[in-house]
Formats: structure tokens, C-alpha cells, sequence
């Protein structure tokens, strides 16, 4: 069955600096403490980008490619084509940062997928929940600088 999950979370800085941030889908800063290296072909839609995941996080590889990228709404979506060390398939994700006043946003984020097997379902959100917490950690580390 395909699970669902949605998030917002607020970052004090203002909208377009955390986009160029989050559009930026090569910056090994970003990643640091997620992964080892991104690799990206391309740029905006149809770009694809793998991670190489750090040991903690599964060791491996995950390749995305980018279905949605829209710099004016601040936008874009992907799709997960190789799942690597992941317990969930046909994973479809997207951000948006929505401008809450000239220096704050919301990271607004919604995803959908499968767990793979008998993989606890409890399992996949936290994995979602986690990787979210972290890209919102990052965008308040880096948009404060």
C-alpha cells in the first residue's frame, strides 16, 4: 500500500536564499553528515543526482531524477529510480519554500511511497521523517551564514 508523508517546518531566512540553497543539487556542504559525495548530471528538470550514502545511513548509492523544478514557485519534485540500501520503492518526492514574510519561509515538503517486502512501515516514515529534520537542520545552518 502506498504510504504518505507531509511536513512543514519554519527557517528565519528569507524565501529565494533558502531556494538557492536547495536548488543548488550538487553543493557537497549541503549533504555533509548524510552522505559521502553527490553527483549530479544535468541541471534543474531532468537532472539526475546520486548520493553516496555513508555506512550509518546504509551504505551505497541512491539515484534521483528530477520530474519537477520550478525556480519562480520555488519548487521541485523528484523521483527515486535506483533505491539502493532503502526499504522503501517508488519513492516521489517534493520541496517547496513558501515565503512567510520578507525574512522567513516554510520548507514544506511531501513524498509517497512503498515499503519494499515486510519492512515496517514504522520503519519507512522515520527514515522520511529523518531525512526531512535534516534538510530543514542544514537550510537553517546554511541560510544563517
Amino acid at each position: 500500500m502506498t504510504e504518505y508523508f507531509s511536513a512543514a517546518q519554519p527557517v528565519d531566512a528569507p524565501a529565494d536564499r533558502v531556494w538557492n540553497i536547495l536548488a543548488d543539487l550538487g553543493n557537497r556542504e549541503f549533504v555533509k553528515g548524510f552522505c559521502r559525495a553527490v553527483h549530479v548530471t544535468g541541471s534543474g528538470f531532468g537532472a539526475v543526482r546520486t548520493f553516496a550514502l555513508l555506512d550509518e545511513a546504509g551504505g551505497g548509492s541512491v539515484s534521483e531524477r528530477i520530474e519537477q523544478f520550478d525556480p519562480e514557485s520555488r519548487c521541485y519534485g523528484y523521483r527515486v529510480f535506483d533505491i539502493g540500501p532503502l526499504p522503501f520503492a517508488d519513492y516521489v518526492g517534493s520541496f517547496r519554500i513558501a515565503a512567510a514574510g520578507p525574512k522567513r519561509c516554510v520548507v514544506i515538503y511531501h513524498a509517497t511511497f512503498l515499503p519494499v517486502g515486510d519492512a515496517p512501515v514504522s520503519l519507512a516514515q522515520e527514515m522520511v521523517r529523518r531525512n526531512f529534520d535534516f534538510v530543514v537542520m542544514r537550510l537553517r545552518e546554511m541560510s544563517s551564514k
